[in-house]
């Protein structure tokens, strides 16, 4: 009995043969298996067993398809049909099974690749940050399994659409046309919104095929490529053979991927775009989108509010304002494809000042390119600069002032001192009364020198009992002169029975130096001379203060901004509109008030008021207190200074006064003094060459302790506390110049008679 089972499972024809013949054996010798189709004779597979028979072959036609002969040799001479049938049929049934595995095998190695490029999509998709990207990938790999001649993709972010056609071989222009326009009609797109396609080469271009001029339609495969139930792309392949139910089937599975990553990264854009959204939103600067006829597409509410606030049109063109803003040539540049941003600052009619910068829009490649448009307003900005530039100016103004009023204050010091001996030797007389007019001039430089460094010099903030009529007249003599010279005459009422106040004597002076600077201002500004007015009275329990002008007074229009910060109504470059803003903030950490009076005839009069101390029983006491004369006996003094007209000045003085005083012009010289024989007193100039005045009296009171009482400094450097720091670490008391001969006496009392 024939074995169907161990014959069906049969790899090969050689195989099965071998298990039909020893099936058959031994009735039969020999088989042989020949393909016959279309007149051939091929041996596919040859069994024998045996010796050779001498017997004639039997040969037998097997049905279906290819055509096969079977050649059948027994070993003895009558054929046993019954064998030759089992033989046939065994055949036919081995074969119809061979061909159904080979179909099933074919089958499932064409599901296999299918599953690994949907993997390798997957992988590959999964890495695409862009639909750009994505469907790039997507048909590349369709082209390597697939052969496609074309392949268009179009799909739309937001209001942006994109057309890109791929390509493995030329493609005939109108033949490109027809299958784009399959895409974009699947879409729904109007004619209108079709953009500019874009053509690209897939990796594997061929340019030596012929160029694609025909296609059927019945060969193009469209792909919907949907997010949700919506159709949001489309992808058409036209390949190069008429697609198979397994390609059909691979192409679907590949826009099924393709949904997947397509709505992953647009769930990604979406929510960058709304941070974007937000953080656009939140910045202070106006940020606009404009497309290629620089139309408004996007803008935030600070873009909306800077349009508004210059009648831009926002449903036309902005091209004519940018232009007329001096932007058109960046604009031109910027459409050629120069450069891709400039930027640059403006003046507009109000006095504002505007960056602005215009950058190519780098991700619109469809017809002329977007524009990013940034305006920032810089007005503040270089506002504040120039404040900052002209408080830099003042700070070196001051260093310099400092510095000299210290070499002047040397010379003062002198010229008081032999104009007050001179008049001691003959104080009757034209040489007393020019010792006297000496005198007066040297004190009024004194006093202008003296006025200077209180603005020079950098203070902290420190409130005490002041006099604000003092304050008022050091003010007015210091500006006076430059007053006069605008042909502006200033004058004062001050009321004499001002009680002390409490406050910062410095900041006080700077009120009146922007009010009178103000006034002078307005004044120069239409006239050429003009009168200030400054009063002073008492009104309810507080000092009032009021300066006036005959100017042209204040506009009604801003009279509610002039003490805002950085509003002025001088030009450009001639104020910074700091000043009444400073003025403001003085007063009230003062716990005073300033206001503009409203109903005067004429001009402007600013009124200041300032609380009074809760006891006032007495007015601001004279900062020159000094001691009553005593009488001290004669004393050995020793004068160093690198002055030496003041350090002669100041022994003649002394000696008119029974002292003995030594002269030596630096510190080292000082020392040797004092080691070869002692003395009552020193008296040292803070700064000197080499050793400092300072470091002179710490050695002095180390080696001759008698001296630690009885050591003078004097100094005309009141740029900074310097003199006061050196007092306090040493104890010593410190005399500034310029100062007068009896103010030198009194101050050589005090040490002389302190204790040692």
């Amino acid at each position: 009995m024939l074995d169907w089972s161990d014959l069906l499972t049969a790899e090969n024809p050689a195989d099965f043969l071998s298990g039909l013949g020893h099936a058959l054996f031994p009735h039969v010798s020999e088989l042989t298996l020949k393909n016959v189709e279309a007149g051939g004779s091929e041996t596919i597979a040859r069994w024998q067993e045996g010796a050779p028979s001498g017997t004639p072959p039997h040969q037998v036609e097997i049905g279906g398809g290819p055509r096969w002969r079977l050649s059948i040799r027994f070993v003895e001479s009558a054929p046993q049909w019954i064998l030759i049938e089992r033989a046939l049929l065994a055949i036919e049934a081995w074969r119809s099974a061979s061909q159904g595995l080979a179909a099933e095998r074919g089958r499932v190695e064409a599901r296999t690749r299918e599953l690994d490029l949907i993997q390798e999509l997957g992988r590959g998709a999964a890495e695409a940050r862009d639909l750009d990207a994505l469907f790039r990938y997507a048909i590349d790999l369709l082209q390597n399994a697939e052969d496609i001649d074309v392949a268009v993709s179009a799909y739309s972010v937001g209001t942006r659409r994109t057309l890109l056609a791929l390509e493995s071989r030329a493609v005939e222009a109108s033949t490109r046309s027809e299958l784009l326009l399959q895409a974009t009609r699947l879409l729904g797109w109007a004619d209108a919104d079709i953009p500019q396609p874009r053509v690209d080469q897939l990796r594997g271009f061929d340019a030596e095929r012929d160029e694609l001029r025909e296609w059927q339609e019945s060969s193009l495969v469209v792909l919907p490529v949907l997010r949700g139930e919506r159709m949001a792309a489309c992808l058409a392949l036209l390949p190069s053979r008429p697609a198979e139910e397994g390609s059909l089937r691979l192409c679907f599975a590949v826009a099924n991927q393709l949904s997947l990553h397509l709505d992953r990264i647009l769930t990604v854009q979406e929510a960058e775009a709304d941070r974007f959204r937000s953080v656009l939103e939140s910045m202070p600067q106006a940020v606009a989108v404009l497309d290629g006829s620089l139309r408004l597409v996007q803008a935030n509410p600070a873009a909306a509010e800077l349009f508004s606030g210059f009648d831009w049109p926002l449903d036309e063109t902005l091209e004519p304002a940018l232009r007329e803003l001096g932007m058109g040539e960046s604009l031109d540049a910027l459409r050629r494809g120069e450069r891709d941003t400039d930027q640059r600052e403006v003046q507009v009619e109000d006095d504002r000042t505007l960056a602005l910068s215009v950058s190519r829009l780098v991700d619109d490649s469809a017809g002329e390119p977007g524009v990013v448009l940034v305006v920032s307003d810089m007005s503040q900005t270089r506002r504040m600069q120039m404040q900052l530039a002209h408080a830099e100016k003042m700070s070196s103004l001051g260093r310099m002032i400092s510095g000299i009023t210290h070499e002047l204050n040397n010379p003062l010091t002198s010229i008081m001192g032999y104009a007050q001996l001179l008049r001691a030797q003959m104080p009757d007389g034209k040489v007393a009364e020019r010792a006297d007019m000496l005198e007066s001039e040297a004190r009024r430089c004194q006093k202008i020198v003296k006025n200077l460094l209180s603005f020079a010099r950098r203070r902290e903030v420190k409130h005490g009992t002041l006099s604000l009529n003092e304050v008022i007249e050091s003010v007015v003599s210091l500006m006076r002169y430059q007053l006069r010279v605008d042909s502006i005459d200033v004058s004062a009422d001050l009321f004499s029975d001002l009680p002390a106040l409490r406050g910062d004597h410095h900041q006080l002076q700077q009120v009146l130096v922007n009010l009178l600077t103000n006034a002078q201002q307005a004044i120069r500004s239409q006239a050429e001379s003009g009168t200030i007015s400054v009063r002073t009275r008492l009104d309810h329990g507080r000092a009032i203060l009021e300066v006036s002008d005959d100017g042209p007074g204040i506009p009604t229009g801003v009279r509610g901004k002039i003490f805002d910060p950085f509003f002025t109504t001088k030009p450009e470059g001639q104020g910074t509109g700091l000043g009444l803003s400073l003025v403001y903030g003085i007063l009230r950490d003062h716990g005073g008030a300033i206001e503009a009076l409203q109903d005067v005839p004429e001009g402007a009069c600013f009124r200041v008021s300032l609380p009074l101390p809760v006891r006032t029983g007495r007015r601001a006491e004279s900062r020159g207190q000094r001691l009553a004369p005593v009488e001290v006996p004669p004393a050995s003094v020793l004068v160093v200074d690198d002055e030496e007209p003041i350090a002669r000045m100041i022994c003649e003085s002394l000696s008119e006064r029974g002292h003995k005083a030594t002269y030596v012009p630096n510190a080292g010289a000082a020392l040797d003094e004092a080691r070869s024989r002692p003395f009552d007193l020193v008296i040292a100039d803070l700064r000197m060459p080499g050793m400092s005045g300072a470091a002179l009296f710490e050695i002095l009171a180390d080696r001759y302790p008698r001296l630690s009482g009885r050591l003078l400094l004097t100094t005309g450097d009141t740029s900074g506390d310097s003199a006061d720091e050196v007092s306090e670490r040493t104890g010593c008391a410190v005399l500034t110049k310029p100062f007068d001969v009896e103010a030198l006496h009194q101050a050589v009392r005090e040490r002389l008679l302190s204790e040692s």
